[in-house]
């Protein structure tokens, strides 16, 4: 597996200790199931399942980790005015250039606004679980 694979890898199943258990899969059938649903690229699949919610969260988490918005933010206009390709920024951060294009974009904007939405939500109802 090359390298900026291995890092999405690694760091999107590092992410999965922090996982609720009604997201862990129990069973191999379920492990192949979600393994074939997440191979799929974004743009076929139609609709998820818990499980397949909680890996595109770690996934996206991932992205978010390597590719910081702080260096997003130092990369966009250079990528905006095509100074900057896809594969460059790809090459720079170590991950694979299929995503590049999608964080760069103003949807990940959402997706990230999301993200940090739903963990400070998380946050605040461990914190009164406390």
């Amino acid at each position: 597996m090359p390298l900026e694979w291995q890092r999405v890898v690694v760091c999107k199943e590092m992410i999965h200790i922090l996982d609720p258990d009604e997201l862990l899969t129990s069973t191999a059938a379920d492990m192949r199931s979600l393994i074939e649903r997440i191979a799929m690229p974004l743009d076929l699949q139609l609709g998820y399942n818990g499980h397949e919610v909680g890996d595109r969260l770690a996934e996206f988490q991932a992205l978010a980790i390597l590719l910081p918005k702080a260096a997003r933010a130092i990369l966009m206009p250079a990528f905006k005015s095509g100074n900057l390709s896809a594969q460059e920024i790809a090459q720079h951060a170590e991950i694979p250039v299929r995503y590049v294009d999608f964080i760069m974009s103003d949807e990940w904007d959402r997706r990230y606004r999301l993200l940090t939405e739903f963990y400070d939500q998380s946050a605040r109802r461990s914190a009164m679980d406390c």
